[in-house]
């Protein structure tokens, strides 16, 4: 069973801020992520870049704001 919490807007969240973000492989939320960058897509959606906190690597792909939440960790 996962969670279903609304995303954040774009202005409530900042760079560093620590994220869950929902996994794509099974819907639930995993912590332990910082944001790394925020930016618009072409299609004007707001979206953000993920760094993991375990060894600070920035994540390939960005994430639309309905994917992460603030990290209650």
């Amino acid at each position: 069973m996962t969670d279903s919490r609304p995303g954040p807007q774009a202005d409530e969240i900042d760079r560093t801020d620590r994220v869950a973000v929902r996994s794509r492989f099974d819907g639930a939320w995993c912590g332990g992520f910082e944001v790394a960058d925020r930016a618009h897509g072409p299609d004007g959606v707001s979206r953000v870049q993920l760094r993991r906190l375990s060894d600070g690597a920035v994540l390939p792909v960005w994430f639309d704001w309905a994917e992460v939440v603030p990290d209650e960790h």
